[in-house]
């Protein structure tokens, strides 16, 4: 463990099938990581005031407990299954994939969730991120518990409506945007004009190793699809198949139908929000911000093209923005005969998932953690078991062009994590021979009219007074000199406080973690398909330490 300037960096040297060299990570703990929320650091170290938020604490262990619970609550593995190989329609399962869905008949057969909503062309990187740290702890629980099985799922959040959310992704810093003027849930909205997005997509890729591979999956994924949906899901599919992973769109009737008993609650005693509101309330008094808002009834409306809240007013349900009400009576027999146009919302998407699947954990990223952490009772009062919450990995990835750079700069990996100025002082302290801090002439001054002030205040009291006021201005004066001679430095060292200003800007893109920006194929286009397996070698779900991956190979 190296302590540098208050960065403790876990160092792991590990071979790589990418590179000739060793490939080192470094393991930065979370509390460390100005990036996160309070929250997201609070779960991530076991705070314990969150303790009482959760069921099972995110370790190994746990596991054991979590299975016993499940059992509890048997599935309707029949209706899964049939589901999933109705999604699944006209593609070649792979041989992991076809095990995996036939290991679901078994009662002895448990699935480990992420979800995400179909962001363009996977959108940031942590999109795939979910998906591996899901496949490593699976792989983990396998070796671990070998007398049950483990299967990653992915669930495509197709409903929602927010397109603005998912209709972009950057490429190089560079936006690629897909433009679309029909509303409704973003997964079944038609693909009009999404060759021309995936031709300047490619475009901007540009030239590399893996650009045909690329090409080739994107337009395989767009061949026969009709709804955005079913891009999306081939996509997943041909980045994750020979994993096992299974991708379920719960935009289903089957599945809905199955839900009905639930939404029928959700929408007669509204009791979510009251549930939610409580222990959003004793989140806030423990220094905590709510994450979502829950309505009164947490269900959309489905028509084409359109996702409308559903409302209780004066006796009726109303649809928003509609000219649509039902009564009670109506309103469930709707439900009934349509089970698919009633669309759970974020205070009731994970009910809903983890009713229908044998579920044990979900991996989500900081913000999700913090929703499902206002869940726990609701789930209680529905009777389906809370799962295990794990905080997916994060990461940050830098090239060997950068690592070049920083080694010439004697900055290491975890001091990036530094604010620019933070990191630009500590690189012109060390690269100048004298101390730039006069924090030892400030001492001085000081200790010297103490006793100065000491000494006058026995003879006259006023005079203590008048001393310490001369004090507070010669330490101003100071400043000033501490100020002019950093800025002094900072010119005669102008070209490598400018490479400093880039590196930042090239590995916290918008100010932000690399994750929340970057598009996963600008990497996948030098690295390709072994990229992913690199991810899963190097995530571990259940280490909560935030990874830099260190690329040591020549572009």
């Amino acid at each position: 463990m190296l302590l540098i300037d208050g960065f403790k960096e876990k160092i792991l040297v590990m071979s790589s099938t990418l590179t000739d060299t060793e490939c080192k990570i470094y393991k930065i703990p979370p509390d460390q990581i100005s990036y996160y929320s309070e929250k997201d650091k609070a779960y991530l170290t076991r705070d314990p005031r969150l303790h009482s938020f959760y069921s099972l604490p995110p370790q190994l262990d746990s596991f054991k407990e979590a299975i016993k619970i499940r059992e509890q609550f048997p599935v309707d593995r029949t209706l899964l299954i049939d589901s999933i190989t109705l999604s699944y329609h006209g593609m070649q399962l792979s041989d992991k994939q076809a095990y995996h869905l036939d290991l679901l008949k078994e009662s002895n057969t448990y699935t480990i969730t992420t979800a995400h909503q179909p962001n363009l062309f996977t959108g940031p990187l942590y999109f795939v991120y979910k998906i591996c740290s899901a496949i490593r702890l699976t792989l983990e629980l396998n070796k671990a518990y070998p007398e049950h099985n483990f299967i990653p799922i992915f669930v495509s959040g197709g409903e929602d409506h927010d397109f603005q959310e998912i209709n972009h992704c950057y490429l190089y810093g560079n936006k690629i945007e897909w433009y679309q003027d029909k509303g409704g849930p973003v997964g079944r909205l038609a693909l009009d004009n999404f060759d021309e997005v995936l031709e300047v997509f490619i475009q901007k890729i540009g030239n590399q190793k893996f650009t045909g591979k690329i090409r080739q999956m994107l337009e395989n994924a767009l061949s026969g699809s009709l709804l955005y949906k079913d891009f999306q899901f081939k996509l997943i599919h041909s980045l994750f198949k020979e994993y096992g992973l299974l991708v379920i769109d719960m935009d289903q009737k089957p599945l809905k139908a199955a839900f009905i008993p639930m939404l029928k609650e959700e929408i007669l005693s509204r009791i979510s929000r009251k549930i939610i509101l409580e222990t959003q309330k004793r989140l806030d008094k423990l220094g905590f911000k709510s994450q979502a808002f829950p309505r009164d009834i947490n269900l959309f409306y489905l028509q084409t093209n359109r996702r409308d809240r559903i409302e209780y007013q004066d006796g009726k349900y109303v649809v928003l923005d509609t000219s649509i009400s039902f009564t009670q009576e109506e309103i469930i027999t709707e439900l009934h005969q349509f089970p698919e146009k009633f669309s759970p919302n974020v205070v009731m998407r994970p009910l809903y998932q983890e009713a229908l699947i044998p579920n044990l954990a979900y991996i989500g990223g900081g913000g999700e953690i913090a929703y499902w952490l206002e869940r726990k009772d609701q789930f209680k009062h529905f009777g389906i078991p809370f799962p295990i919450l794990i905080r997916r990995n994060s990461a940050m990835i830098i090239n060997h062009t950068h690592q070049l750079l920083l080694e010439k700069l004697h900055i290491t990996p975890g001091e990036t994590l530094q604010d620019t100025d933070a990191l630009i002082v500590q690189f012109l302290q060390n690269e100048t021979e004298f101390d730039i801090f006069l924090d030892n002439e400030k001492n001085q001054i000081d200790y010297a009219f103490e006793s100065i002030g000491n000494k006058a205040g026995q003879i006259d009291p006023t005079l203590e007074k008048w001393i310490q006021a001369e004090k507070v201005k010669q330490l101003k004066l100071v400043d000033q000199m501490e100020s002019r001679i950093r800025r002094t430095v900072k010119q005669q060292q102008e070209i490598r406080v400018n490479q400093i200003k880039k590196i930042k800007d090239k590995l916290f893109p918008n100010n932000g973690l690399q994750e929340r920006f970057d598009n996963f194929f600008q990497y996948f286009a030098a690295d390709g398909p072994e990229l992913i397996d690199q991810f899963i070698q190097w995530f571990d779900p259940l280490d909560p330490g935030f990874c830099i991956i260190i690329q040591n190979k020549h572009p």
